[in-house]
Parts: structure tokens; sequence; C-alpha cells
């Protein structure tokens, strides 16, 4: 999970006139790369799991079965009481950037975190059973998917 997407949720879930639906009613769906730091998963498993089985937020985390979309994903858990995060999903971006010879990128346009994440979360089966409308926190990166999805608002209006 992401700074700005947990940012969010913690707004959502600490001022409840900000939310766009009820928060069982909200899918957060997190595209595992395989090669997250090792505090992200504490941070997550130590302060957001518990928030989420609190108010039964549905979480789902996600991953590349290979390196061609034809691999497809790997729903690694779907759960409304999560209590461990996978941070090693079930193939690793480093996997792929280590085959092509490629090196992480540092900063710019970070078009293998877009790979790796936004297409996996739009073709999620996790994601399919979701409502009409996806959140997208950053407008400098046009159509990539942070990942909050409503499930059963689709006729809620932004506020």
């Amino acid at each position: 999970m992401g700074t700005d997407s947990t940012a969010l949720l913690l707004r959502w879930i600490s001022e409840p006139g900000t939310r766009p639906c009820d928060l069982r009613d909200l899918l957060v769906v997190t595209a595992q790369t395989g090669d997250e730091w090792p505090i992200t998963g504490q941070l997550v498993t130590r302060y957001m799991l518990p928030l989420f089985r609190r108010h039964g937020i549905r979480w789902a985390e996600v991953a590349r079965r290979g390196p061609r979309q034809a691999d497809g994903i790997a729903v690694l858990q779907d759960s409304r009481a999560p209590t461990a995060v996978h941070l090693n999903g079930a193939y690793r971006l480093s996997q792929e950037m280590m085959a092509a010879g490629t090196v992480p990128q540092a900063g710019g346009a970070r078009k293998c975190s877009a790979k790796a994440k936004g297409c996996r979360l739009t073709s999620s089966s996790a994601a399919r059973p979701a409502a009409s409308r996806t959140f997208t926190l950053s407008a400098s990166r046009p159509g990539y998917v942070v990942g909050l999805l409503p499930v059963q608002c689709p006729q809620a209006a932004p506020r």
C-alpha cells in the first residue's frame, strides 16, 4: 500500500463525512511486486490490518504470475479479516528486470511499477465485481490505478 492510498483510507476511516460509500462496501486492492521494503509490510501489518478487521474493510492482494500478461494474476488473499501481508507476491518484478538486464528506476515515470501494478489492478478477478468508479489519486499519472474500488455503491456521488 502506498502512502497516498494509505492516507486516503485513514481519512475515510477517521472522517465518515469524506467517504464515498460505507467502509464495508469498499474493496482495497494491493498489487504486490514481490520486492517491497520489509518495513512497509511491518507497518501495514501493525497499523492498517487491525483497522481493516475492525471496520470490515475488504482487502485483496494480487500479484503477477509471470512476466507476460497472459500469465495472469494470483489473488494472494481476499479478506475482511487479514492478518498478514504477502510481500513476496507470486512473481517478483526483480525476476523480470534481471532477465531483461535492467535495473530499478529511482524516479521519473516509474514504468516498471505501472506495468507491475496498474494493469494488474484493473484486470484482477478481485476487482471485477467492483462498481463503476475507480479512485485515482494522482493526476500526474493518468490512468494509474491506485487500488481503491467501491464495490456496492454505484450510485454514490463524489462529495
